[in-house]
């Protein structure tokens, strides 16, 4: 009884298991404005975090036994690559309520954020211009946000890009950071092109898109699975 029809279909279809492991997919998610296709793609998106998390944590918690019990994060490499997934918006509107909605399935609410790039109390409202937030749980997962000028700014000078999981953006503004190369793409394990009807035909995803083959080209790794999401595709 949980879920919309096509939130329910793409918990099902966007991974399988096979010979005990799991598989990603591409896939498109085709529905009718409304339908839940954020959260059809956010549940599974997120999911795939928590394999690689667990092992982040049991490969620190065995470096610390190790070391007589002193904790030392930079010992031990992250096993979990970063950024791990990419969305792709054709707005600042809709970059924020995926970025919100993903903040708040991860932990976070609204009331008590720790915003990045940006700390002054002021500040502290989702959907302004510093609306990016830290979730500061046991995982400490970072949701960051790019599609505008101050965002572009912050990627080059203030770190905003730093131990990012899940990067949401515009496609005029994740090219523009891709080609600089202040964002290792290689990494990717997931691509969501949100509204892929109006996406696609922009010149910044086509763009983006060939930074990506280039990156996993130069590093000889496997491009990311490919979401598309829209009311038509």
């Amino acid at each position: 009884g949980w879920g919309t029809r096509v939130q329910v279909q793409a918990l099902r279809g966007l991974t399988e298991i096979s010979g005990g492991q799991t598989r990603h997919r591409d896939a498109a998610i085709v529905a009718p404005t409304g339908s839940g296709k954020t959260l059809a793609y956010l549940l599974p998106l997120l999911r795939r975090f928590s394999e690689d998390l667990l092992q982040e944590d049991l490969s620190r918690h065995l470096a610390t036994a190790i070391d007589g019990g002193r904790t030392d994060r930079t010992a031990t490499p992250d096993a979990m690559p970063r950024p791990v997934a990419m969305i792709v918006v054709p707005s600042r509107e809709l970059g924020v309520q995926v970025s919100l909605l993903a903040y708040r399935l991860l932990g976070g609410s609204a009331g008590n954020p720790t915003l990045q790039p940006f700390s002054h109390p002021s500040r502290y409202q989702p959907g302004n211009a510093a609306n990016m937030f830290t979730y500061s749980g046991p995982r400490r997962v970072k949701v960051a946000g790019l599609w505008d000028e101050q965002m572009l700014y912050a990627a080059a000078h203030q770190d905003l890009l730093k131990d990012v999981h899940l990067l949401v953006g515009t496609p005029e503004h994740l090219a523009r950071v891709a080609t600089s190369g202040n964002l290792r793409l290689h990494q990717l394990q997931a691509l969501v092109i949100d509204e892929a009807d109006v996406c696609l035909p922009m010149e910044a995803t086509s763009q983006l898109m060939r930074r990506l083959e280039e990156a996993c080209g130069a590093f000889a790794v496997p491009r990311p699975q490919l979401l598309l999401a829209g009311a038509s595709i």
